[in-house]
């Protein structure tokens, strides 16, 4: 085989096949991608892993600086478990609740306590998503374990919290819906209020 055309054909036709990114991973290594292999190699070790499992933290690092050393399209396909066409459900450390919708070309909708938006983004890197909405308004990292999604947040305005979300297939929770496409800008370059609730009245609703 001269190149991996196959391998990633493979993949992204069944993205439950795990047995194939290892074959893919000893390719890779006798073909002079041993940074690519071992990604594949992390993210197998990470996926039956629980989320405060001794070693789980530094493993997730390691793996998401190695996977930002490649390009988007590679990442997508052999990223496990795949997100694209997930959604994602639960309540964060501010007493809200969230729904992650990742949508293909990593467009992202989701629902907040201020309502559905569709203004942000999102990228997959082996078993960790970030995300970000209102060009990085509201930034957004998640480890991805089994049915689970552990995640914290920042904003603009200074607010941390963390969340954790169950995949779900409910209908009325998987339905994008309408939602409110328009991005808030008015922080870039400025320096935003710490007061978070003037700055959502001055630019109306962000999301986040």
């Amino acid at each position: 085989m001269r190149d991996d055309s196959a391998f990633l054909k493979q993949l992204s036709d069944e993205p439950e096949d795990l047995e194939t990114l290892l074959v893919y991973a000893d390719w890779l290594d006798d073909n002079g991608q041993s940074e690519r292999a071992e990604f594949l190699r992390l993210q197998q070790q990470l996926l039956p892993m629980r989320y405060r499992q001794k070693g789980f933290c530094e493993l997730s690092r390691r793996l998401l600086k190695l996977g930002k050393r490649f390009d988007a399209a590679w990442l997508g396909v052999v990223s496990r478990p795949r997100l694209t066409g997930t959604c994602w459900s639960g309540p964060s450390t501010l007493e809200t609740h969230y729904v992650w919708r990742f949508l293909p070309k990593g467009v992202l909708n989701y629902t907040s306590p201020t309502g559905t938006f569709q203004n942000g983004t999102w990228q997959q890197i082996g078993t960790v998503v970030q995300m970000e909405v209102n060009r990085h308004y509201t930034d957004h990292e998640g480890f991805v374990v089994g049915d689970w999604i552990h995640g914290r947040s920042k904003n603009v305005v200074g607010q941390h919290w963390r969340w954790k979300t169950k995949r779900t297939t409910n209908p009325t929770e998987c339905d994008p819906g309408n939602p409110v496409t328009t991005v808030y800008d008015g922080h870039l370059g400025n320096r935003p209020s710490p007061d978070i609730s003037r700055v959502a009245g001055k630019g109306g609703l962000r999301g986040g």
